[in-house]
């Protein structure tokens, strides 16, 4: 939870808008011998809050001031608020140092997404969300990388996605649906590049009735081979040659 402000903490603007309203301002702790910054609030130029969040000194060594370029940083709990005062992002630092867990919210407070941070990288889960609930998108990440399974899906809940990952790579076969359930196209990767193997190309696309409508084979991320694009009668509408990633010869259209 974000400190309680204090009766005797100082307040010190330290920005102004150009039509003179506040938009940073700082609040000071009184010490034995010194005052030390306590919370930073931020607000936009009509004078309602932006931000708010707890702050803390810490030493020009340490991994905060890396990350912020400043011994004061924030730490504890960062709220973020839209412009008719709904809560849009919640935060947790830890002495500079993005910790824990992630929210963002609609302006009707539902959920958007979450994410989990662990020393200022993402680790574990990501999830994010359509307004009327349902999951948009699920992924894992493990010290900043994606790893494993990344699903997207439609507003009713269906598939749109899905990719593997590997240390942040994309890895094998990437299927897209239309919203029915119709595959929509297949893209093959190796260690993150486009990559074809001996039985099908890189890239194939579909109609929604399923029919091929293009196909172009890759090889370490370059073009190589016969890029071909299909009227949905089946009958070829464009061929080209790829030769390490150049087009090589005529390009053939027809009708």
């Amino acid at each position: 939870n974000l400190k309680q402000r204090e009766p005797n903490w100082r307040a010190e603007t330290v920005k102004n808008h150009p039509n003179g309203v506040n938009e940073v301002v700082i609040f000071y702790a009184p010490q034995k011998d010194r005052e030390i910054p306590v919370k930073q609030m931020v607000f936009y130029d009509d004078g309602r809050l932006k931000q708010e969040v707890d702050l803390e000194v810490v030493s020009e060594d340490s991994k905060g001031y890396e990350i912020f370029k400043s011994i004061v940083v924030p730490s504890g709990t960062c709220v973020d608020f839209s412009k008719d005062t709904a809560i849009i992002q919640m935060a947790y630092y830890d002495k500079g140092i993005l910790s824990g867990e992630m929210q963002t919210f609609y302006n009707d407070n539902k959920i958007k997404s979450k994410v989990t941070y662990k020393d200022n990288q993402l680790n574990g889960t990501k999830e994010i969300y359509y307004e009327n609930g349902q999951k948009k998108e699920v992924g894992f990440y493990e010290d900043g990388k994606l790893q494993r399974e990344y699903v997207c899906y439609y507003p009713n809940g269906a598939k749109s996605l899905n990719a593997k990952y590997k240390d942040g790579l994309l890895q094998k076969t990437v299927i897209e649906w239309y919203e029915d359930g119709a595959i929509k196209s297949e893209k093959r990767y190796v260690d993150g590049k486009l990559q074809g193997n001996n039985k099908s190309p890189a890239v194939v696309i579909y109609d929604d009735n399923h029919k091929m409508i293009e196909a172009l084979d890759y090889d370490k991320n370059e073009p190589v081979g016969m890029h071909i694009k299909y009227f949905s009668n089946g009958k070829p509408s464009y061929k080209a040659y790829y030769s390490k990633g150049q087009k090589h010869g005529k390009e053939e259209f027809y009708s």
